[in-house]
């Protein structure tokens, strides 16, 4: 009988010693002392890049990261009383980099009745790097949504703000829960809200849109210059969408003086008694680029078939002319004086006040 069983227990250990040298999984027995008794061989030198002498009665907390020391011992010493345990550990490699193993234990006794703690770890390395990649991402999004002056929003698929940033708290004078759930419609009204929910569908079919709507706010009429893209899990499907909105109101409102101030101009320099023309740098050369009224009446209309022309080519014949021009754009000098000048355009002559000025 106790050949019998001497006998299936070495059977017992050869199916085990076959397991566990041909399972991907890193198998370690340790004593109560943490000393390693075993590992099998193959896994070893390939994940750690040491051979199995090398590991054989060493302390395995020896190999472990410092910051992880500490709440190993306490999880192997409960471990040993509770009969089982998980952790999540650095080892070093030979090579002196860090692994991330992913232990899970359990306890045995065996022959001589010692109790005896059986470790199967799997590399997590390339888990983790994903996982500090992502921690670090959120970081970098987290400081970006924090820190802002821009509105920044994500809405879900119902086009329903679930988070806005302080921007965004700011502008509209209330706390972000208070903005959670809510559609345009309610912060906009159903006009206005309905062409952003429009737009949101666009955006969470796939497009990526970009526009300068005008939404009151209190009230007041505000421009924002407007990204929207979609938001897409792992498997690619869109989920929600993420929203940058620039108040761009008092560039507007600059734009829109700046316009009505040249359209004044425009007026102004069209209504002139004085013939006056437009002359614009381009290359080595100056080029007619407009005219007023007073400049049509002198030339019987047909300015308009001078557009275009050259400095140098309408005052071929007029070297003076052609010098002050040169000069009033590079040096941006003033000249004035009295001439005798031919018009081309008529063939006659006529005595004029000459003025040429930078703009």
């Amino acid at each position: 009988i106790v050949d019998e069983r001497t006998q299936n227990l070495k059977q017992s250990e050869e199916k085990y010693r076959l397991i566990s040298e041909n399972a991907n999984d890193l198998f370690i027995i340790i004593n109560e002392n943490f000393d390693i008794e075993y590992m099998n061989e193959q896994i070893t030198q390939k994940l750690l890049g040491y051979k199995k002498e090398e590991l054989i009665g060493r302390n395995s907390i020896d190999l472990l990261h410092h910051d992880d020391i500490e709440h190993t011992i306490k999880s192997l010493r409960m471990g040993f009383k509770t009969g089982e345990g998980t952790e999540i550990v650095r080892v070093k490699h030979k090579n002196g980099y860090w692994i991330w193993l992913e232990v899970k234990g359990s306890i045995f006794i065996d022959n001589n009745g010692n109790k005896k703690g059986l470790l199967i770890a799997r590399d997590i390395t390339e888990r983790k790097n994903i996982e500090e990649k992502l921690r670090k991402n959120e970081e970098v999004f987290r400081a970006v949504f924090e820190t802002a002056k821009d509105c920044i929003f994500i809405k879900n698929r119902s086009s329903q703000y679930i988070q806005v940033n302080p921007a965004m708290e700011e502008m509209f004078g209330v706390q972000a829960e208070e903005l959670k759930n809510k559609t345009d419609i309610d912060l906009f009204g159903k006009e206005t809200g309905k062409h952003v929910m429009e737009v949101d569908k666009r955006v969470l079919n796939g497009e990526i849109f970009e526009e300068e709507p005008t939404k009151p706010i209190h009230g007041i009429p505000h421009t924002f210059h407007t990204i929207k893209v979609p938001l897409k899990d792992a498997n690619g499907n869109i989920f929600g969408l993420c929203g940058i909105a620039r108040d761009i109101s008092e560039r507007k409102q600059a734009e829109q003086k700046l316009k009505e101030s040249e359209k004044k101009f425009k007026a102004l320099y069209k209504g002139i008694p004085i013939p006056t023309y437009t002359w614009q740098k381009e290359k080595d050369d100056l080029v007619l680029i407009d005219y007023n009224i007073a400049s049509e009446r002198i030339t019987d209309g047909k300015i308009k078939n001078y557009l275009g022309i050259k400095a140098s080519e309408l005052y071929s014949d007029q070297p003076t002319i052609l010098e002050e021009l040169y000069r009033c754009f590079e040096e941006k000098l003033n000249f004035s004086r009295e001439l005798y000048y031919y018009y081309k355009s008529t063939n006659k002559k006529k005595y004029l006040f000459l003025l040429i000025y930078a703009q």
